[in-house]
């Protein structure tokens, strides 16, 4: 069977989905790291690990969390998986959103308030920080673990996925979905914006569609007397 446009692109959206979430868990375990080294130290170094570790979550691993969010639910709502249809991608889902709120959202802030703090010479909160990237790290090795093992089957029982076709979404679509998260971060917007109303208006547009669309008729059994 030839390869089509939709067949390549959906494959580079898998490559960029992969390169994001690795660069996502290591630069969470640096992360990590320099946290770590800022509750054994004190002073002005103290203050140089925060200041390093504020930078690298600010300029490069909220961007890839985002991305690596965003290219995620784009597969599942591309592809036969969707969001809802089976355990281990609601699952994934589940830790996915907990992982960009507690990571992008409140991480973010503690690191603020405990640079803040070391400046002043005042306690740094970094228990918080510590219990919340650990947080994440886990929750990515268990989402990686889901991928891999795809536990729980069916959430609603009938069927198998192995017997459905592959969705073949328009070229066009996939490329808009790729040059997104570009478009987000080169630009500088406020958030992921266009790539969380992607997100969002495709899940409703594929909800509509499959509502729409008409069961395919079940075989007849013929019965032998």
């Amino acid at each position: 069977m030839p390869r089509t446009a939709s067949h390549h692109l959906k494959r580079v959206l898998v490559v960029l989905h992969v390169l994001t979430s690795v660069g996502w868990w290591g630069l969470s375990l640096v992360l990590l790291t320099l946290i770590s080294g800022a509750v054994v130290s004190d002073g002005e170094i103290r203050t140089s690990f925060l200041l390093s570790a504020n930078h690298l979550d600010d300029q490069v691993l909220v961007p890839l969390a985002e991305t690596a969010a965003y290219t995620g639910f784009m597969l599942s709502a591309l592809t036969r998986w969707g969001y809802f249809r089976f355990w281990w991608v609601t699952w994934k889902f589940v830790l996915t959103v907990a992982s960009i709120v507690l990571g992008v959202s409140a991480l973010g802030s503690w690191l603020d308030a405990s640079l803040a703090a070391a400046r002043h010479g005042g306690e740094a909160p970094t228990g918080n920080l510590i219990i919340g990237t650990v947080f994440v790290l886990t929750a990515l090795v268990v989402s990686t673990w889901l991928s891999v093992a795809k536990p729980g089957g069916r959430i609603r029982q009938g069927g198998r996925v192995g017997r459905e076709a592959e969705p073949q979404p328009d070229p066009r679509l996939l490329a808009v979905v790729l040059v997104l998260p570009f478009v987000d971060h080169g630009l500088g917007l406020p958030g992921p914006m266009t790539q969380l109303l992607m997100v969002i208006g495709y899940a409703i547009y594929r909800a509509r569609r499959q509502r729409s669309t008409p069961a395919p008729p079940r075989p007849s059994v013929v019965t032998v007397p």
